[in-house]
């Protein structure tokens, strides 16, 4: 069965407290309650999700609210707390990825490119 498949237990849980970290009112209860019904979910799935949504807000403006919201949710439905902090370094180290033709900038190229200069010629 699919939902075997940590990475997609881990999809699966991260867009169920997605969902309820945005939807108000919040429902802490609800939330846990849903999360803890997905076949296959468990406390290393839960760090990882944790993990990815702080590591990833690390060092940004605070329009990622929601972010730490979902760590919460899943820190409650028993997450695996010595986990959690590889899976925000996995997530920081992800932030930084470069794809052909796409690039995730860091705070250094953002500043650039609002500046007005291109970063990708060294000014």
């Amino acid at each position: 069965m699919l939902a075997r498949d940590p990475q997609i237990v881990a999809s699966w849980v991260a867009g169920t407290a997605i969902r309820h970290a945005t939807t108000r009112p919040f429902d802490l209860g609800s939330a846990v309650s849903e999360i803890r019904t997905i076949h296959g979910v468990s406390p290393q799935v839960l760090a990882e999700v944790a993990g990815m949504y702080l590591g990833s807000i690390e060092g940004k403006p605070t329009s990622s609210w929601s972010h730490p919201l979902v760590a919460q949710i899943c820190f409650e439905a028993g997450a695996d707390l010595s986990l959690v902090p590889a899976a925000m370094k996995r997530a920081r180290g992800r932030s930084k990825i470069v794809w052909p033709g796409i690039t995730l900038p860091d705070e250094s190229v953002l500043h650039a490119v609002t500046a007005g200069k291109d970063p990708s010629c060294g000014h």
